[in-house]
């Protein structure tokens, strides 16, 4: 069973979801509701955009283990699928139990985007805002993450001075970053 999920760990770490899959389901039906192989099943379907099943089979992850890493995930699953009652709930469920900063940091980054989804922009960007200030360094991925949203939320608002000041502190930190050079082109 450790070889067949290892061979699971190693096919999800080379994006050979459809592969993942097969070999949890399969260690799954040896071994019922594992939490690992549930786990490595439930992001597989994540990442195979099969939002409602990966839904069921992290809920049972977290309910198993009442582990929160995986809460991001979930809630975005939540966002795609439409689903904002249970998106909100996740996030408060996740500020509440403060687990560790870029699990906080991810589920902020999914809740606001979902806030913009909605044409909540003002309090998308408020949330931005608020979980920036809490940053210590300005260069840890968790504060580049959560400034690149900023910016295009201040772009999707159609403040472009705003965006474009964030882009290009972005942009001085690291050229190659995402798409932030043609970010600031099409804005300058």
């Amino acid at each position: 069973m450790q070889q067949l999920l290892a061979r699971a760990t190693e096919a999800y770490e080379r994006d050979r979801f459809e592969e993942t899959l097969r070999i949890t389901r399969r260690i799954d039906s040896m071994d019922p509701d594992e939490p690992e192989v549930l786990e490595l099943m439930g992001l597989s379907l994540y990442r195979l955009a099969r939002y409602d099943a990966a839904l069921r089979v992290l809920r049972k992850v977290h309910k198993a283990t009442d582990n929160f890493d995986q809460l991001p995930v979930l809630m975005d699953c939540a966002r795609a699928l439409g689903r904002t009652g249970e998106l909100e709930r996740w996030w408060l469920r996740l500020r509440e139990a403060s687990p560790a900063k870029e699990v906080v940091v991810e589920g902020r980054i999914v809740y606001a985007g979902a806030l913009a989804d909605q044409g909540k922009l003002a309090e998308a960007i408020a949330l931005m805002e608020q979980g920036l200030a809490k940053e210590r360094r300005g260069t840890a991925l968790t504060s580049i993450r959560q400034r690149y949203l900023l910016a295009q939320l201040f772009e999707r608002a159609g403040d472009a001075s705003g965006a474009r000041e964030i882009y290009l502190q972005l942009f001085k930190e690291d050229k190659n970053l995402y798409d932030v050079a043609e970010r600031l082109a099409v804005l300058s």
